[in-house]
């Protein structure tokens, strides 16, 4: 009996590759009368419905390949979508027709148009890389492709995932055991890490942050490269240690018109913390920001006479720092009992009256500048400290 239904079955519907009348095109929506001969032998089960006439659905003219557009479904391997260094990262694309020839993927600012892996079927495919330190901080995926019946994918579906290009640096960050930061990765897994803002670092070796001047911040045009973004802001402080152990970080760039520019933002020293940066160099820095404005520190913020933070054995030179209110060469800002021992500073220092790298009507005389620092206030000190170098204070009046 089931071999009889099953030839009635081949007989009412003959192999679609053979001829056919319909009282229409076949296209979505349309109910086709009965007397249709047509089936497929694709393996796959019957998608439509038959009672006074046929009617097709999206999926069974997907079958037939008399869809008229293409959707895509793309998912990641990464975990919330946020890959780290040296993760292998994998991208997959549902199709919801079957594609060939190959499709494309493209990764802003990794990849452009590279092939895709098919996996066990021409709907599914895949492209897998295994990230390393680039330039940028986010990267959005987004595909081309044909189906096997000549429709070209015009959708925009995409996938952003953000990038951690930082390595962590070895041990625990204490002061009895410091992080020991070695490489240019090392430095920008503490920029990444703002909870890691209060640990003890210790520098092992010289760094190279040549590549800051290709840093373009999530969201904004490559035609203005940013570059470092420093170590603590207004909102959450520097308030840990850094030793640089006499090694030098060198070639920093940093092009940002705000408030706390230099390596480190901004530094305080709350809770009779013991906030101290010390013997290091800078060398080679271009430095431009708006306010607090420094090589290696914007602001230098203490508490009160018995809690403060401290600039000890650091020097800079053979590099230019540039700002409009309190610009110095080592330090933009420092106040309210913050020190600063035992430190140089032979930069070129410019002091414009702009905004937003717009000349404006003022005089140079109405914001602070200077070699080695910007402007000091309420009780700050330096001593045993000097600047050589240029200082030059720009305006119009």
């Amino acid at each position: 009996m089931k071999l009889f239904k099953y030839l009635l079955f081949l007989i009412s519907f003959s192999v679609f590759s053979q001829e056919a009348a319909f009282s229409s095109p076949l296209s979505l929506g349309n109910t086709y009368e009965n007397g249709i001969s047509m089936t497929y032998n694709m393996g796959q089960s019957f998608i439509g419905t038959q009672s006074n006439g046929l009617s097709l659905n999206s999926g069974f003219l997907n079958l037939l390949g008399l869809a008229t557009s293409i959707t895509v479904s793309l998912t990641s391997s990464a975990s919330d979508n946020e890959i780290s260094n040296s993760e292998v990262v994998t991208i997959t694309a549902t199709f919801s027709q079957a594609m060939t020839p190959t499709p494309t993927i493209t990764l802003s600012g990794i990849v452009s148009d590279v092939f895709m892996t098919e996996t066990s079927n021409s709907y599914t495919w895949i492209y897998t890389w295994t990230q390393t330190t680039t330039t940028i901080f986010e990267t959005t995926a987004t595909v081309s492709a044909s189906s096997s019946s000549g429709i070209t994918y015009t959708g925009s579906e995409s996938i952003t995932i953000t990038i951690k290009n930082g390595i962590a640096p070895s041990a625990n960050g204490t002061a009895n055991d410091p992080c020991l930061v070695s490489t240019y990765e090392n430095l920008i897994w503490i920029t990444e890490n703002e909870s890691k803002w209060g640990n003890y670092y210790k520098q092992v070796a010289n760094i190279n942050t040549y590549n800051t001047r290709y840093w373009n911040d999530t969201g904004t045009s490559t035609s203005s490269l940013e570059g470092w973004l420093p170590i603590g802001n207004e909102t959450t402080n520097f308030t840990g240690n850094y030793d640089g152990d006499f090694h030098s970080i060198s070639n920093l760039f940093i092009l940002r018109y705000s408030a706390n520019i230099g390596l480190f933002g901004k530094v305080s020293n709350p809770n009779n913390s013991t906030s101290q940066i010390s013997n290091l160099y800078i060398v080679n820095p271009t430095i431009l920001g708006d306010t607090n404005v420094g090589s290696l520190i914007g602001s230098l913020v203490g508490d009160n006479a018995s809690n403060y933070p401290q600039v000890s054995g650091c020097h800079t030179f053979d590099g230019n720092v540039i700002g409009r209110i309190n610009t110095g060469g080592l330090v933009g800002y420092s106040l309210n009992y913050s020190k600063i021992t035992l430190s140089s500073s032979d930069l070129n220092v410019k002091a414009i009256s702009y905004l937003n790298a717009t000349i404006t009507t003022g005089t140079a005389s109405e914001t602070s500048f200077g070699g080695l620092i910007g402007k000091i206030n309420n009780n700050g000190t330096i001593s045993k400290s000097y600047s050589e170098g240029d200082v030059h204070g720009i305006g119009s009046t």
